[in-house]
């Protein structure tokens, strides 16, 4: 059994998540104006991979081990590369107006770059255990005698 300690909720301490959220409200709003006929495609689109990054940024808040906690991060990121694309495409096809776009992408570079400082940390941390001869549990295993899984 793991130290609560050890579980890597740093994330939880942040404001990455408020952030996240205060920007899907925003997004919500911004797809609520769309035109019927793009609200539910181009619309639930941009939400759904909003949601995504959402759920992603979440489970690497949960993750014990910090490797993987990075990989969320980095799944979190490509998502939001696919949010800001759609949001490029709803602005070509009048969707959103270019000042609204901006707006949205201010507040989404701002949660890129905390998912990318914490990705950084997250691998930093993990090479870090493994120089020490640490498991992704936290706990301190001899060399080579690391559990397995079978």
């Amino acid at each position: 059994m793991s130290h609560p300690k050890t579980r890597l909720s740093l994330i939880d301490k942040l404001d990455i998540l408020g952030k996240e959220y205060q920007f899907s409200l925003k997004l919500y709003s911004a797809v609520e104006n769309f035109d019927r006929k793009f609200k539910f495609t181009v619309g639930d689109r941009i939400i759904i991979a909003e949601e995504r990054a959402e759920e992603l940024i979440i489970d690497a808040n949960r993750a014990i081990d910090p490797l993987k906690a990075a990989e969320f991060l980095h799944d979190a990121l490509t998502e939001f590369e696919k949010v800001e694309t759609k949001l490029r495409r709803a602005t070509a096809l009048g969707l959103l107006s270019p000042d609204t776009e901006g707006l949205l992408y201010v507040d989404l570079d701002d949660i890129r770059g905390d998912a990318k400082h914490w990705r950084s940390y997250f691998l930093k941390e993990s090479k870090q255990r493994q120089k020490e001869g640490r498991s992704s549990d936290g706990e301190q295993h001899p060399a080579g005698s690391e559990p397995t899984m079978n």
